[in-house]
């Protein structure tokens, strides 16, 4: 089956999964785009007669995405069959629509939300039923991955569309936590312990946009790398990712290498029986393997000091005996450093001045740090991390706030 990209022109791209193929050609005029998409179906006979294949025409469509109001009709043929045109597709679970607005997208995933929260319904009681800690998991396994299928592609759909999404959580939230409609959401989502999804988009937005950038052999790589052109109102997945990077206030990282799709080793010819080891050897204990490859006279020193303002004098105090104190003017092998204490306090001599020369500092040219995949994943995880900690300050782990025993189960929070 991957054969079939050869016979692909250059001007149409190919995405291929399993046995699904969709042809992708963009252009100015449809008839541009229809007498290059039908060279490509003419190919595509010829590919499946050598390989004694066929392909069903009757599942076969095409679907023309545009902003224009005057859409022409297309004639395209395969196996002697003219296509029809369908202005919804459903590609891999995502359904699209001619100006790419995701409305019947989040229809459709509400009314799957709606439909599988019912067994939460059915599974909560106001005296009986599970408790939180089984309606959070059948709630994560069963009822948000259908919700969050696929949002890094339709993730720029307008707020009033996504709003749809979030009302299937809220509504979730309700009977997990017990709470009424009057109850705050983010009191509910600090109970349950559950991110909004809003920064759940967010995370997969930057973490796909990552992988684009890392992957150097995927089409989206030269849309990452290259600057994008906003029309009116309209955004892209591009200038989304790069305006959730600057709201979450990231740092601008280079790939330092890419990923790695496959390797250059098929699978038969890699060894199929790891080796066992009988006898393991090098064990010994923390402190004889500290001294066998870690000297004494190779150990750094280091003396934590703190600032204490007595009178109009100031006094540095080690916690170290005087003996075992670093003499400045002594130059030997061995390497000392201080910890002092943060300069954030009011009080200290010279703070204005150094929020001055970093406030200069952080208006120069930065250097441009690279990093690899899994470093950038981290650093997204922990800017969304922060960003709900932040947005629950209620939010306090290891304490249960409900009590599912009696007829009331929300407990105050204060």
């Amino acid at each position: 089956m991957n054969s079939i990209q050869n016979i692909i022109k250059p001007h149409v791209k190919a995405a291929l999964y399993a046995d699904d193929l969709a042809l992708i050609c963009s252009e100015d005029s449809c008839g541009t785009a229809q007498v290059r998409l039908q060279e490509c179906l003419t190919l595509l006979e010829q590919w499946t007669e050598d390989w004694a294949m066929s392909v069903n025409a009757a599942k076969t469509t095409y679907s023309i995405f545009s902003l224009s109001t005057k859409i022409p009709n297309l004639r395209l043929k395969i196996n002697n069959t003219l296509l029809e045109r369908e202005n919804h597709p459903k590609y891999l679970g995502v359904t699209f629509d001619p100006r790419l607005t995701w409305c019947k997208q989040t229809e459709n995933v509400q009314k799957d939300g709606i439909r599988r929260t019912s067994l939460l319904k059915k599974l909560a009681g106001t005296s009986w039923g599970a408790d939180m800690k089984v309606l959070k998991k059948t709630y994560v396994g069963y009822v948000r991955p259908v919700i969050e299928y696929g949002m890094a592609s339709w993730g720029t759909a307008a707020k009033t569309n996504f709003q749809k999404i979030e009302r299937v959580q809220n509504q979730s939230l309700r009977i997990l936590t017990g709470g009424m409609k009057s109850t705050p959401m983010n009191y509910m989502e600090a109970v349950a312990c559950l991110e909004p999804l809003e920064d759940r988009k967010m995370r997969k937005t930057l973490t796909q946009y990552t992988k684009f950038q890392h992957l150097t052999s995927h089409p989206m790589h030269k849309l990452t790398a290259s600057k994008t052109k906003k029309r009116l109102k309209r955004t892209n997945f591009t200038a989304s990712a790069l305006q959730i990077h600057k709201r979450l206030a990231l740092p601008d990282l280079k790939p330092d290498a890419p990923l790695q799709t496959s390797t250059d080793w098929p699978p038969w010819s890699q060894q199929s029986h790891p080796e066992i080891a009988k006898d393991i050897g090098g064990i010994s204990t923390k402190r004889s393997m500290l001294k066998e490859k870690y000297p004494s006279d190779h150990w750094i020193r280091a003396f934590r000091w703190i600032s204490l303002r007595s009178n109009t004098r100031w006094k540095r105090e080690y916690k170290v005996p005087r003996t075992q104190r670093p003499n400045p003017s002594h130059h030997g092998t061995q390497l000392y450093s201080e910890q002092s204490c943060p300069a954030m306090d009011s009080w200290i001599f010279g703070n204005d001045i150094a929020d001055e020369l970093a406030e200069e500092g952080g208006l120069m040219k930065q250097i441009q740090y690279s990093s690899s995949y899994k470093e950038a994943k981290t650093l997204i995880n922990s800017a969304i991390n922060y960003r709900w900690n932040e947005g629950h300050p209620q939010y306090k782990p290891g304490i249960q706030y409900i009590s599912f025993q009696g007829p009331i189960r929300w407990q105050s929070l204060g």
